[in-house]
């Protein structure tokens, strides 16, 4: 349904609004279509309606664990490139993440801005290559 052949929606999930403002403040002026909640069902709403190409999501969420939500996105999404995001270091996900079994990428919170952008256009990048006509 798309009409170019590159994608650059990007679906963030962070339960604290506050933190979506800032992951958005950051993001915003890249050129992303930037879809961003604070539950995650909203989210797999998302994910069930439109093509996606980067996830950003929080590990510790009150609803859903963000590996979860990274697990059901990869069912849904199995192209998309997941970026897992966290304040807590929870070595056991790290570790999942760093393998590519959740995540692509591991950030930690506070995130470095630049940092940020870099993996997120890296992702695109990553996303977008993989796309067949």
């Amino acid at each position: 349904m798309l009409e170019s052949k590159t994608n650059n929606t990007l679906l963030i999930l962070d339960d604290e609004p506050n933190v979506l403002k800032a992951l958005k403040r950051v993001l915003s002026g890249s050129g992303y279509n930037i879809h961003a909640f604070t539950r995650p069902y909203d989210a797999i709403e998302m994910l069930q309606e439109a093509e996606i190409g980067v996830i950003i999501a929080d590990q510790c969420m009150p609803q859903m664990e963000g590996d979860e939500f990274l697990a059901i996105a990869d069912q849904n999404q199995p192209r998309a490139v997941r970026i897992a995001i966290s304040g807590y270091v929870d070595t056991s996900f790290k570790e999942r993440a760093t393998d590519g079994k959740d995540a692509w990428r591991y950030l930690t919170k506070p995130w470095n801005d630049d940092e940020l952008r870099t993996v997120v256009t890296e992702a695109f990048k990553r996303f977008n290559s993989t796309t067949g006509d």
